[in-house]
């Protein structure tokens, strides 16, 4: 049997240039706090493992020689974030059968592909529809409570006030923030594809609907309809409060998932 050790070590310096690609688009410390939060638990059962001289769990050299030839095409074919995912994919799955003893499933996958600094491209393919979707959402709810809201595009008009969902507005940080959450709690949780599944297709609304709930409320504050006086800090308590409730229902739904099995 090969080494599993100097399999990770090869998969490692024949991803190289992914490596370069990645930090390059790691622009924050924020940025790669996720990605952190991935390696660490990867990396920890890995040295654990390793450390006891436990031998090695046989990595399937079938998948990571497909997931090389792959790398190969992405490389002569594909943008650099394809590039960076196959070889993010391919080198943590490696060290995660290695360290755990068992494939990575679908979770791990979503996962990894999540702690990539993927936002720039959430945000530029599903803004504005995002915004539509929180901007028609909201003002339902607003009507609802008997304020007779105009729907602009994807602004909100009540007399001469107007608000604008702009793109911070559009809740991808929060869906992206669900579907991380959800990825983590099936993970851990160790949920099979059919019940990580129905998480994730809950987590989508959820996200949708705490970011129409964050702008509904945050309509009191900048159209001061609820005649208020409060802090600059309001607007972001707000979307830490709004979240937070989506976190809560997002684990609690991931608990459901767990105990149904």
């Amino acid at each position: 049997m090969i080494n599993p050790a100097a399999i990770l070590l090869v998969l490692l310096l024949a991803f190289w240039d992914a490596w370069q690609l990645l930090a390059v688009r790691l622009d924050s410390g924020v940025d790669a706090i996720p990605l952190l939060l991935v390696l660490t638990a990867v990396f920890v059962p890995l040295a654990r493992r390793l450390y006891s001289g436990a031998a090695g769990f046989p990595v399937e050299l079938r998948y990571l020689t497909a997931a090389l030839l792959l790398y190969v095409s992405a490389t002569l074919f594909a943008p650099p974030p394809i590039r960076i995912a196959v070889a993010a994919v391919t080198l943590l799955g490696a060290m995660h059968q290695v360290g755990i003893g068992r494939r990575p499933g679908a979770p791990f996958v979503s996962l990894t592909l999540l702690a990539l600094p993927v936002l720039p491209s959430l945000e530029f393919f599903l803004a504005y529809p995002l915004r539509v979707a929180s901007a028609g959402i909201t003002a339902l709810m607003l009507r609802t409570n008997g304020f007779p809201v105009a729907l602009d595009g994807v602004a909100l008009r009540w007399g001469e006030a107007t608000v604008q969902f702009d793109a911070a507005c559009s809740g991808v940080r929060m869906l992206w923030g669900a579907l991380f959450l959800a990825s983590a709690l099936a993970l851990i949780a160790g949920l099979p594809l059919r019940r990580y599944a129905l998480l994730i297709a809950a987590a989508v609304p959820l996200a949708i609907f705490a970011n129409a709930l964050r702008a509904a409320s945050l309509f009191y504050l900048e159209a001061n309809a609820a005649a208020l006086s409060l802090p600059p800090a309001a607007h972001e308590l707000t979307g830490i409060a709004a979240f937070a409730m989506l976190a809560v229902a997002v684990m609690t739904l991931g608990v459901r998932q767990r105990l149904a099995q």
